[in-house]
């Protein structure tokens, strides 16, 4: 019974004298996350001192914490019922997979936009947009789901699955900013990509394999990725990478519901921050990639 005891008070000694930031602010990446306030404060930053660029509150968490993205250019306005090529960049979905990718993109794109280069000529006519927080709560407390301990990545939904998906506001907030952009400002959203923890690989789309071309295509931003990023990292579909075959991904309903090359970029722990200045050269090679491909604009409904 007395060794019973030592073991409760050193539990509890533990929970009690432990700095909180050592309990709930590292991630499964090995990095400590900042707090959803601060990384909202750089965003705002940003697009003050930004020409391109553009803070937009495009809803509310499970918890009614505003939800934030920076959006960059077009420069030129468009042509009368003119494509706008766009590009998504989103991280935070879990918050057990913090890279410190997503969170840094604004300020370098601010600073990309101003300057000679692909992204600059992307810009012209086309825009950026950049998520870095997809899941205040997750991301506050460390945990994987949401306010209601919902995992995002499960929840956005295409047309014909069986279960029925945007059951939470940070999920439909998205899926109903991102069609408006398509329907209203003729934005077609060419790449989306998703920055996860901890594989190093690029997911891709579950119907990929549907159409040679678009795997082709896919296929293309893989290399462009093993060319800037990291050469042993490895590319293919959810099950080819990972055994398992996951409904309502992020990745899936850019793909099926906009028809963009769309991936699930999963970060190597403790590494992959270090790797930032790979990140935005592949970004920038993408910018360059997509300036001469044609549009894939595709648009299904999304559900209220």
């Amino acid at each position: 019974m007395a060794s019973h005891r030592r073991i409760w008070w050193i539990l509890l000694a533990y929970f009690f004298i432990m700095p909180a930031s050592e309990l709930t602010a590292q991630s499964h990446s090995g990095l400590d996350r900042p707090p959803y306030e601060l990384v909202v404060s750089q965003m705002k930053k940003v697009a003050r001192s930004s020409e391109s660029g553009k803070l937009v509150n495009y809803g509310h968490s499970q918890t009614g914490k505003a939800l934030w993205l920076l959006q960059f250019g077009p420069r030129q306005k468009p042509v009368r019922h003119g494509v706008v090529p766009g590009i998504v960049v989103t991280g935070g979905m879990h918050g057990t997979e913090y890279m410190h990718i997503v969170d840094r993109m604004p300020r370098w794109l601010a600073a990309a936009a101003e300057q000679p280069g692909a992204v600059s000529q992307f810009l012209e006519a086309g825009v950026i947009y950049v998520v870095p927080v997809l899941n205040p709560e997750g991301f506050g407390n460390g945990g994987r789901g949401n306010g209601k301990i919902i995992d995002l990545n499960r929840d956005f939904g295409i047309a014909g699955a069986l279960k029925p998906r945007f059951t939470q506001p940070e999920s439909r907030s998205l899926g109903r900013f991102f069609r408006r952009q398509a329907v209203e400002n003729n934005v077609n959203l060419q790449l989306a990509m998703d920055y996860h923890c901890c594989k190093g690989a690029l997911l891709l789309p579950s119907a990929v394999a549907a159409s040679q071309q678009d795997r082709a295509a896919h296929q293309t931003i893989a290399h462009l990725m093993q060319q800037n990023v990291d050469s042993r990292y490895q590319a293919g579909t959810t099950p080819d990478i990972l055994g398992y075959a996951p409904a309502g991904t992020l990745k899936d309903f850019f793909h099926k519901c906009f028809g963009a090359l769309s991936f699930t970029f999963e970060g190597m722990r403790l590494t992959e921050t270090r790797k930032f200045g790979g990140h935005t050269k592949w970004l920038s090679a993408i910018a360059g990639y997509l300036s001469y491909r044609g549009p894939t604009f595709r648009t299904e409904a999304v559900s209220e």
